[in-house]
């Protein structure tokens, strides 16, 4: 995502095999740290685990969220991360979401989702390109 400020991107992948409180007290503060290096602090999560979010939300510290839909089987359904996604939206933060989404997923977060501060980083296949566009 192209920015006029400069953009810290943080990813701690590891939260997947963490609880709750040990991304808040261990994690979270090391996060911090990053923070403030640039203009835009920016976090990468993965739809298969998104606990950080409420944690995340409760802290000012990242600006934007972006959420990889992890491959279908890995992590839940769109339909299912829709409440998380407004959530977020609601919380006033961007929300970029970067994945594979099926024609109903687009329809779905299209419906769904305000496209302000919504960054869509889809990957679809040339048929769905061509049926989506028609």
């Amino acid at each position: 995502v192209w920015s006029r400020r400069p953009v810290v991107y943080q990813q701690e992948d590891s939260a997947a095999v963490l609880n709750p409180s040990i991304f808040r007290t261990f994690v979270l503060p090391a996060l911090r740290i990053g923070c403030g290096a640039g203009k835009v602090d920016y976090i990468h999560l993965h739809s298969a685990c998104l606990y950080p979010v409420d944690i995340l939300l409760e802290d000012d510290s990242f600006d934007v969220l972006q959420i990889n839909i992890d491959h279908r089987g890995m992590g839940p359904p769109v339909s299912r991360l829709i409440e998380t996604f407004r959530k977020i939206q609601a919380a006033g933060r961007p929300l970029a979401l970067w994945g594979e989404f099926d024609e109903e997923e687009w329809a779905l977060v299209r419906r769904e989702l305000s496209p302000r501060g919504l960054s869509l980083q889809l990957i679809v296949g040339a048929a769905e390109v061509q049926r989506w566009c028609a």
